[in-house]
């Protein structure tokens, strides 16, 4: 609690008391809608239960009705008794759970009674009123025409109905029934639901505007006592800053105006002792500040001198540095270039071999092609020999058509000499063997005939085969020529490059073997460099330890001068900081 501010305890002590009134009306609305809630429920409980007991009430009418058709449909029987008896079983649970369901709805009679229809001419109490009426006369008249069935003054099934006129309005009025239920359960939760919308908007009203009250109230309090102590506190605080110049101002006879007056009498007795104060160390500063500048300057002197050494010692040795360095490039340079030289000798001898390599691979390409050129002949030779036997073989197929035509006719032939011998009887007998022998040798020939075309057939087809194979093969060799052809090109070229490559080779060798005589020179002339730096290097070291020995002198000349100088500087900023003749006060510390 110490840790807050005085602003945040006055809004506590205002905000405590309208967050009470608050909490209070939000716990009354949370109640009263408990309430409705509660209400609510008891409203559709009851009617939910009314409601069940009107369709079980429904149910028992509608069975009650098929019993009664049963009876009147079947006429007396074994099961006639037992029917009866459900049809009054279910009668009386109709008139059970109707009159329950009243006696719940009379329980908040008052209520229901302001509940109609959708024409809104009858009540809930009126329906049921009208279906007590209804009932027992559609029961006896159902009674009465069972007992004439029983009787056998009515015949089974001459009475029969699906429904008569007292049941439409029994029925009917137990579905108004329902139908008011349902709409005085909506209506009556939307009516309860508005009553209390009222009541908690009137309840939130009311709470609104006392709290919007206190809270005005609150804040003009707080902000009269807010700006007094905001007065005060600025005053504190540029006076600690060192603005003496500043007052409260504070106006009134409360303790806050009380409290201003002290603080602003404190301040004009502070203001006058510094102001007293800056006037002599006014004096004092000006006699150390002479002083201070003839020091400085000596010393100013001394310093650059020192750097300039510095920055030489700097420089030489950076020189030597950069000398070695310099050096260790040549020589690994050096040792480059006779690398360069070993590896260009060793290419020039494999430029060479692969110049022979080239020449052979040359001579090779050039039997190959010869080789190619025979093979390309042969293969030619040879396509024209399969065409000449693709040609023979046509030929054929047509001599063994012939063959076979005349095989036909020899056939006929013999078949008509055969009916001539047999014509001719017992003389014909011999002339009949004879055409049964032609017969067959004519089969044979056809026979024959047909393997001899297969066969043809079959050869026409190879040779088909391998002149097509044989052509492919022609252009293949013939690709393989003209390949052999570029590949001896390509030797040509590769020949031709690598002479080049020799030549090339030959000059980088007496390039790299010059380059390594100059990296000679410049080695020898980097070393002699070298010498000289760490020769320069010695005579600035002796001059440095000449200036440091020239600084420490210095220091113990101008070690009084600046006791002297601080102590009037820290007197000069002690008075600095107050403000006591109406000068603008540092930044942040006017009065809010």
């Amino acid at each position: 609690m110490n840790k807050l501010t005085l602003r945040t305890r006055l809004w506590i002590l205002a905000l405590v008391p309208v967050l009470g009134i608050i909490g209070t009306s939000v716990f009354s609305i949370y109640s009263a809608n408990s309430v409705y809630s509660d209400l609510l429920a008891r409203i559709h409980q009851e009617a939910f239960v009314a409601q069940s007991l009107v369709i079980n009430g429904d149910r028992d009418l509608y069975q009650a009705l098929v019993a009664k058709q049963t009876l009147l449909t079947r006429g007396p029987g074994p099961e006639f008794d037992k029917t009866a008896g459900d049809f009054r079983e279910n009668a009386a649970q109709v008139r059970e759970r109707l009159e329950e369901a009243e006696k719940l709805l009379a329980g908040n009679r008052k209520g229901w009674e302001s509940f109609r229809q959708k024409d809104g001419r009858e009540s809930v109490f009126q329906k049921f009123a009208a279906l007590k009426a209804e009932f027992p006369n559609w029961e006896a008249a159902s009674e009465k025409q069972i007992e004439d069935v029983r009787t056998g003054k009515t015949a089974p099934g001459s009475t029969a109905e699906i429904e008569d006129a007292l049941f439409q309005k029994v029925r009917g009025n137990i579905n108004d029934i329902g139908e008011i239920l349902d709409i005085g359960a909506e209506n009556s939760a939307l009516e309860n639901r508005s009553r209390m919308d009222r009541a908690n908007m009137t309840v939130f009203a009311v709470v609104l505007a006392v709290a919007l009250a206190a809270l005005v109230l609150a804040f003009t309090t707080i902000r009269a006592i807010r700006r007094a102590v905001d007065r005060i506190l600025s005053a504190s605080e540029a006076g600690r800053e060192g603005n003496l110049t500043v007052r409260t101002t504070l106006d009134g006879t409360d303790e806050l105006a009380a409290v201003g007056g002290a603080l602003d009498g404190m301040l004009d007795s502070l203001r006058n002792v510094v102001k007293d104060i800056q006037q002599k160390a006014a004096a004092l500063s000006s006699l150390s500040e002479t002083t201070a500048a003839s020091c400085e300057e000596v010393t100013s002197t001394t310093n650059e001198v020192a750097e300039s050494n510095t920055r030489l010692a700097e420089e030489v040795t950076r020189g030597r540095t950069g000398a070695g360095e310099a050096s260790k490039m040549v020589q690994e340079m050096n040792t480059i270039i006779l690398s360069a030289k070993e590896l260009a000798s060793s290419a020039d001898q494999n430029s060479r071999q692969m110049a022979s390599a080239a020449a052979r691979g040359k001579e090779t390409v050039a039997q190959s092609i010869g080789h190619m050129e025979n093979i390309r002949n042969a293969v030619g030779e040879t396509e024209k020999l399969i065409t000449e036997l693709n040609n023979y073989s046509a030929r054929i197929g047509v001599v063994g058509t012939t063959i076979t035509s005349l095989a036909d006719q020899t056939n006929l032939l013999a078949l008509n000499a055969a009916i001539e011998a047999a014509r001719a009887g017992e003389a014909g007998r011999g002339f009949a063997v004879v055409a049964e022998e032609v017969r067959k040798l004519a089969e044979q020939s056809q026979q024959g005939a047909r393997e001899v075309a297969e066969l043809v057939g079959k050869i026409l087809e190879g040779t088909e085969s391998a002149v097509k194979s044989m052509e492919t093969s022609r252009k293949g060799v013939e690709e393989g020529v003209s390949i052999a052809h570029v590949a001896g090109e390509a030797l040509e070229k590769i020949m031709e490059a690598t002479k080049s490559s020799v030549e090339d080779i030959r000059r980088i060798i007496a390039a790299t073997e010059k380059e390594a005589e100059q990296s000679g020179h410049v080695i020898a002339l980097i070393d002699d460099t070298t010498s000289v730096m760490e020769n320069a290097d010695e005579q600035v070291q002796n001059v440095a330890a000449s200036m440091e020995e020239t600084a420490a002198a210095m220091e113990s000349v101008a070690t009084g001068a600046t006791e002297v100088s601080a102590t009037a500087e820290d007197l000069r900023k002690i008075t600095e900081r107050f403000v006591v003749d109406g000068g603008t006060p540092p930044r942040g510390l006017a009065l809010r």
